[in-house]
């Protein structure tokens, strides 16, 4: 007869040995894990395939598990990736999840201490490291943010006049100003000016010199992951390879009559 195990037990004991470092045997026979199940009882919670014994249907999800932490973190991470290579992230994400193990149904948010975490890990220059990991994180939050309803015109008419100035919008049309695309370089050139944002190069001063070969690969690759989230959002349009054509389209409109609409995408 079939051993009668409690649901929490269970999914203790299949967490414990999916998230156990090691070989799957290792993570049957560790003390937390035998507490629930010992391992010699694993047929009767998980039964053989044709061709796979439990334990081995087992090693699966527990080889899976750390594969599917670095591909959702390399996708959130794609420039810090490339610029402490692949085996210096699989550590990075080693030694990052002991720390900050997934605490969520998703895996949205565990990369979310990362930026922090990689400014006293073992990289080359970990305070670069860290501003890129700021910045990837950043439109992270912005990819996965809930969307927001579109302003009334109410709302746009109390914004107060100074505040316009610090707005990106161009001069001109019924109400004075209006939204228009931009290309990409206009777009780094006021995440840099404005929030001292740099993606597709390194900040003047701060300890940095004339960027190396890999710096700049690594700087290309921000540019690259920069659009492709914006692609991602609707924001970034590349109809053809002509450079006209490549612009960032405001999420709301304001033609020059002061119509307003949602942004296209």
């Amino acid at each position: 007869m079939g051993l009668e195990l409690p649901l929490d037990r269970l999914q203790r004991w299949m967490q414990g040995a999916i998230l156990h470092e090691g070989a799957v045997e290792d993570a049957l026979a560790a003390p937390e894990v035998v507490a629930e199940l010992p391992p010699e009882r694993i047929g009767d919670v998980l039964l053989p395939s044709k061709t796979l014994k439990p334990a081995e249907r087992l090693d699966i999800y527990h080889a899976m598990y750390p594969l599917r932490m670095y591909d959702t973190l390399a996708a959130d991470y794609p420039g810090l990736e490339h610029f402490v290579g692949e085996d210096g992230f699989r550590e990075l994400l080693r030694d990052y999840t002991r720390v900050h193990p997934s605490r969520s149904y998703t895996l949205n948010r565990l990369g979310d201490h990362l930026p922090d975490f990689v400014k006293t890990a073992r990289v080359r220059r970990p305070d670069f490291c860290h501003e890129l990991a700021r910045l990837e994180l950043a439109i992270s939050h912005v990819f996965d943010a809930e969307e927001t309803p579109r302003l009334t015109e109410a709302q746009i008419a109390a914004v107060p006049p100074e505040a316009w100035a610090r707005a990106v919008l161009r001069p001109g049309g019924v109400v004075g100003y209006h939204t228009a695309p931009l290309r990409i370089e206009e777009v780094l050139l006021f995440l840099r000016e404005r929030y001292g944002l740099y993606i597709d190069r390194l900040p003047p001063g701060d300890g940095f010199g004339t960027p190396s070969i890999q710096d700049r690969a690594a700087l290309r690759e921000n540019v690259v992951a920069f659009t492709a989230r914006l692609r991602e959002i609707g924001f970034y349009r590349d109809l053809s390879d002509a450079y006209v054509t490549q612009t960032v389209t405001p999420r709301y409109v304001i033609d020059m009559h002061g119509t307003m609409s949602g942004g296209e995408g």
